[in-house]
């Protein structure tokens, strides 16, 4: 039933596992296995990403367009402005010690610490979550 305390809970666990880079099976794993928990199922799972996806998006470009603002207020001749960047990156393949096919990317100025472009890619196929970039 929805709204119910259980679909609740479900969800703000559902939730607080996708944020902290967990999918379904670690989720399942640790609630249904070891603790005997059973809340959410795959598909529901699926759904939660779905759910948040579109807000995390929202926030990271909004992250990355305040940083940006911030860089080109400087003065072109400063390090650290839009024109004299000073940045850095990195990378992660997301099953270490495997060959994974989720890659993730991000941009960031190296001075502030501040995010300036961020990136997924699925070789698996389509993504039916996100809209994914030209």
């Amino acid at each position: 039933m929805a709204g119910s305390r259980r679909t609740v809970v479900g969800l703000a666990l559902g939730v607080a596992f996708f944020n902290s880079g967990h999918c379904f099976a670690k989720f399942d794993r640790t609630l249904r296995q070891c603790l005997g928990i059973s809340c959410v199922s795959k598909n529901r799972y699926y759904d939660i990403t779905k759910l948040v996806c579109p807000h995390i998006t929202a926030i990271l470009d909004d992250m990355c367009e305040e940083e940006e603002n911030r860089m080109k207020a400087l003065d072109s001749t400063t390090l650290g402005s839009w024109k004299k960047a000073v940045v850095t990156s990195d990378g992660v393949w997301h099953t270490r010690g495997h060959f994974s096919k989720n890659g993730s990317f991000i941009l960031k100025n190296h001075l502030t610490g501040g995010l300036l472009w961020y990136g997924h890619k699925c070789m698996q196929g389509n993504d039916t979550v996100t809209e994914e970039e030209p």
